[in-house]
């Protein structure tokens, strides 16, 4: 019998298990908490402090910013994590199982969209 999609699992284990966390020799963090937490707070931080950004934009004068190295490398380092994330997504959608969780698809698709606005910031300044 086959499983739709409204039977795919959001996760493939609990969000939280104490036993691996605390309870363990050697502490871990289970692949929920790996693919949703640890990767959506950070992007939602990132996205609700843009706004000052651009509020800061507006209020600051218009001017060309010297293409530095260090400007140049985290450019470079921001594109790279685009195109990690992209192919991670790729292969997430290539090897699609039914039974794969739904976290494993989204993960990618939100790291590229904050890579690419944290692009955007970069080129801006």
């Amino acid at each position: 019998m086959q499983q739709n999609s409204q039977n795919r699992p959001f996760c493939s284990d609990p969000l939280w298990d104490l036993n691996l966390t605390w309870y363990n020799k050697d502490p871990d963090f289970t692949h929920c908490f790996q693919s949703t937490v640890l990767i959506y707070v950070p992007a939602l931080l990132f996205v609700s402090f843009l706004p000052f950004k651009f509020w800061t934009w507006e209020n600051k004068k218009k001017g060309s910013v010297p293409w530095t190295p260090i400007i140049i490398a985290r450019l470079a380092l921001n594109l790279a994590l685009i195109v990690i994330n992209l192919i991670q997504f790729v292969m997430e959608m290539v090897w699609l199982d039914k039974t794969r969780p739904i976290s494993n698809i989204i993960a990618p698709v939100v790291l590229v969209v904050t890579f690419l606005l944290a692009t955007y910031v970069e080129v801006r300044i």
